[in-house]
């Protein structure tokens, strides 16, 4: 039957192309607009953070340069944050630069021998393991988290060992940092450990390939460093809100340094989550709508294309031929059609995700993810075009035999 098909598709070219063209552009975009919408769905509902922000804070700080002051930006930051530890509602605190929980991720060029990508990260104290209760998974000597010979320790999740070092065992290597165009050598840094995926918040596509180095012992702060505390679990989020806050601010100003704001990640979270469902909302009814619409294109194609068959659909009824024998026919050869379209449109998309062109980082296994986007758009596209086919067909096969062949 395929060989037969496949002739009278060859026979049939010259109309057939404009489907097949049809099929590999609906197919690419259809695609490209399922992918960011799943994975900002599954990444709602599935992948954790790998981090607890409950009871954490995030502190912002500026600078008001009307005031003179002998102080430095540094000392007046270093000053805060000890006033900041000796308050009796805060259990830690840290100072950390690069990603920013939440928002921005920064990015770390690493390269080994050949294989070379960029990386989010943080650079930290060794204080931020304990504010966020970060989830190691595999400790090769992280702590004390210091430099060891000037070499700054650096902790993957096992998605960026898997990377770099396929399923060898990372711990205690070498990586390098490079400089992003020149791919120059900067300094190395020693795997001390492995934590699960993490994701600096549920909606970063490129969550998964993430690192924390340590922070430089010689790092300056200014008004860029991240400061954030955790409170101590006794103490609620209101009673903190309602009856500490007021006082706790006192304690953040130092020399020209004043608080900018004090941010519940918790909140921050519940509110970016509202924003991102809005936004999933819309990419959801803009992928129904673009459904809608592509199921129109196609049913009309198919519809069009059978509708120019009646004479030879009659034809064959009036020799004998079932109406359901003939229904499979036509169904199986729109499947052909979409399948001759997919299979260039597969390998385009298979060379856009290898090179990291959409949003699939988020999961760990390119290969299957790839394939799964390309099964789930085949089997819906399947359904629109045997459902563009078995209408119109339906139709047609209700004309007597009789009157096709006087058509014909």
């Amino acid at each position: 039957m395929i060989k037969m098909v496949l002739k009278k598709i060859w026979k049939q070219r010259r109309g057939n192309r404009w489907l097949i063209i049809e099929s590999f552009i609906v197919f690419i975009l259809f695609c490209l607009f399922f992918d960011p919408s799943w994975s900002m769905f599954i990444a709602e509902l599935k992948y954790p953070n790998g981090y607890t922000i409950e009871n954490v804070y995030s502190l912002k700080l500026a600078e008001d340069k009307s005031i003179k002051t002998g102080e430095s930006t540094q000392e007046s930051i270093r000053r805060i944050i000890q006033q900041i530890e000796k308050h009796h509602a805060v259990e830690a605190v840290t100072t950390y630069f690069g990603s920013e929980h939440l928002g921005q991720a920064d990015q770390l060029p690493l390269k080994k021998d050949s294989i070379f990508s960029v990386i989010s990260f943080f650079s930290t104290d060794e204080h931020y393991f304990d504010v966020f209760k970060v989830e190691i998974e595999e400790d090769g000597g992280i702590f004390p988290w210091k430099t060891e010979n000037g070499k700054s320790k650096i902790i993957f999740t096992q998605s960026v060992s898997k990377y770099y070092f396929g399923n060898k065992n990372p711990i205690k290597k070498m990586i390098g940092e490079v400089e992003w165009r020149t791919s120059k050598p900067i300094c190395s840094h020693r795997i001390s450990g492995l934590i699960k995926r993490q994701q600096t918040d549920s909606h970063h596509a490129s969550g998964i390939r993430f690192c924390y180095t340590t922070l430089p012992e010689n790092y300056k702060y200014d008004l860029n460093t991240s400061i954030a505390f955790r409170i101590k679990d006794g103490i609620s989020y209101e009673q903190f809100e309602n009856k500490e806050m007021d006082h706790f601010k006192e304690l953040l100003s130092a020399g020209a340094i004043y608080p900018k704001s004090i941010l519940s990640l918790k909140k921050m979270k519940e509110e970016k989550s509202k924003i991102n469902m809005r936004v999933l909302n819309i990419l959801v009814l803009t992928l129904l709508f673009f459904t809608f619409n592509l199921f129109i294109s196609m049913f009309a194609s198919f519809h069009f294309r059978i509708k120019k068959r009646k004479e030879e659909i009659g034809l064959k009824l009036a020799i004998g031929a079932s109406k359901q024998a003939i229904m499979k026919e036509l169904i199986f050869e729109g499947v052909i059609i979409l399948t001759l379209a997919a299979i260039p449109a597969s390998i385009f998309l298979a060379n856009l995700y290898y090179i990291d062109f959409v949003f699939l980082t988020l999961k760990p296994i390119r290969f299957l993810n790839s394939l799964g986007y390309i099964s789930i758009t085949y089997t819906f596209l399947v359904i629109i075009v045997s459902l563009g086919t078995w209408l119109p067909a339906r139709r047609v096969m209700k004309i007597e035999p009789a009157i096709a062949l006087k058509e014909e």
